[in-house]
């Protein structure tokens, strides 16, 4: 494990290392070239492929990543994260016409399950009160 804040009696505090890590030492895990390139040609960038934990020498489909699926009165996502990627700032945002978009807020995730080498699945609800809506992911470096 390693502490991501500077209170070790917190849960929060903590995540999943990656494999062969040290602790003490960061494991942040950062995008080496362009963060727009798309090396294996699957649509997602080398910046989306960071955050989701997934490379990107080999395809990967969206569909690997997350989900939306419809329930009674609400959507579920479903969103594998790479916790390594420390330097990213993933946001869920949502507009009724393609122009206008605001992030959501998602809040706490209702489950989290640790996938291992620093990734994470994490499932939130989302509102679905209203008669059309678009969702999207987005990513963006804090670093940059």
């Amino acid at each position: 494990l390693s502490a991501t804040t500077n209170d070790p009696s917190l849960p929060t505090s903590w995540r999943s290392g990656t494999t062969g890590g040290s602790a003490g030492t960061s494991d942040v895990q950062r995008v080496a070239g362009d963060p727009q390139a798309d090396e294996d040609g699957d649509g997602l960038d080398a910046l989306l492929e960071l955050a989701f934990g997934t490379s990107d020498h080999t395809p990967t489909l969206g569909s690997e990543v997350f989900s939306l699926t419809k329930t009674s009165d609400r959507l579920l996502l479903q969103l594998q994260r790479n916790l390594a990627a420390e330097e990213l700032e993933i946001t869920i945002e949502s507009s009724p016409d393609l122009a206008t978009w605001t992030a959501t807020g998602l809040g706490q995730a209702i489950e989290q399950t640790d996938l291992g080498n620093s990734l994470n699945l994490s499932s939130y609800h989302l509102d679905n009160t209203t008669a059309r809506r678009f969702w999207r992911v987005r990513v963006i470096s804090l670093t940059q």
